[in-house]
């Protein structure tokens, strides 16, 4: 009987392997097709804040022509509202406007460098 009863045991055991790994197989191919699209996401985003500091030069250029500041609080002040009130979550709208911010500072050192 004890003999027996460990065999069972051993084909369950088996069964709850083989069944784990099947999860974690699974698991892997979800997770390597998360980590696809967020590479995917990243190159889309470095792109974008590429084009966003080269729109910024050139607004530079323009504005220091007309002698105007490239700075303009109320300008700022209102991105960041827009930002907030477009964001759909879930980074919460004080989240997107600090990383507006600091988008929006450091384009505008590349602007006036």
């Amino acid at each position: 009987m004890v003999f027996s009863y460990r065999c069972c045991e051993s084909v369950l055991l088996s069964a709850a392997q083989t069944s784990m790994l099947a999860l974690y197989d699974g698991v892997n191919i979800y997770d390597d097709r998360c980590r696809a699209q967020l590479d995917t996401l990243d190159r889309q985003l470095v792109r974008a804040l590429n084009e966003r500091a080269r729109l910024v030069h050139e607004l530079a250029d323009i504005k220091a022509e007309a002698g105007a500041q490239l700075f303009d609080p109320k300008r700022e002040a209102e991105m960041l509202q827009r930002v907030a009130s477009e964001n759909p979550g879930p980074i919460y709208d004080a989240t997107i406007q600090e990383i507006f911010e600091v988008i929006m500072h450091r384009t505008r050192d590349v602007g006036t460098s």
